[in-house]
């Protein structure tokens, strides 16, 4: 299978489209928090009982927490609003926090996550980490997502030097899940895109996440490419250009 390129992002979705998806999106981790919170006022509750309403109650927060992070983030990028810093980083440093994140959800799933710890290259880089880990954390968490078997992995390649100062880098972030259908190939980067949902493999999330990776790699001067096969698993490959710190 060759990769297939991802077109530029389409035009932002009219005003009421948006809002439809968005407020529906919200409604459901606010409903639970509001009856969560209904049910916690009722004293006589076991203890037990108590404990597991709490963390109901946690996951609906941070649900709601990472669905306005990215309506904001959506927000900012559409507007042409958002910037990156430039700063030292360790690119091993980023992987690692991003892995600390995402193990969790991969061994309650029982799925193996691989992320490489060195590769023939430089560790150190001058960009935006935080932005990359965004990118990172969307690809990773979207293929555990998306995977109920088998595993993750992450691979590095330095692909070329493009000059003194910078190289490109090609981040692979690979998995055995259940890939995309050849006619929704081209909508996985849509706004509110659920990918493989209309198989009957819903998952929860804002269909944002993708759209959102797709913009930060963009304009990061990056590309992005999938290659996938349904019921084989998914490749998304990134190649991004990265300043080089020559003082590691």
């Amino acid at each position: 299978m060759s990769p297939t390129p991802i077109k530029k992002t389409a035009n932002i979705t009219s005003e009421s489209d948006f809002l439809a998806n968005i407020s529906h999106e919200i409604r459901t981790p606010v409903n639970a928090i509001c009856g969560i919170s209904d049910l916690l006022n009722n004293f006589d509750l076991p203890p037990e009982k108590q404990k597991d309403l709490i963390e109901k109650l946690n996951i609906s927060a941070r649900q709601l927490k990472e669905l306005i992070n990215d309506i904001l983030d959506f927000s900012k990028l559409e507007a042409g609003q958002l910037t990156l810093s430039k700063r030292t980083f360790d690119l091993f440093g980023v992987l690692k926090d991003v892995y600390n994140i995402c193990i969790i959800k991969a061994d309650e799933k029982n799925l193996k996550l691989d992320v490489p710890l060195t590769f023939e290259g430089s560790q150190q880089y001058i960009g935006d980490p935080t932005r990359l880990k965004q990118i990172l954390l969307n690809l990773m968490s979207n293929a555990i997502k998306f995977t109920d078997e088998g595993s993750v992995k992450v691979s590095l390649e330095k692909l070329s030097d493009l000059d003194h100062n910078r190289v490109m880098l090609r981040i692979n972030v690979e998995d055995t899940g259940i890939g995309i259908p050849e006619d929704q190939k081209e909508k996985i980067f849509d706004k509110f895109s659920q990918g493989s949902a209309g198989k009957g493999h819903g998952r929860e999330g804002t269909g944002l996440g993708l759209t959102i990776t797709k913009h930060l790699i963009e304009i990061m001067e990056g590309s992005i490419s999938l290659n996938t096969k349904e019921d084989e698993g998914s490749s998304f490959i990134v190649d991004l250009p990265l300043e080089v710190d020559h003082q590691d």
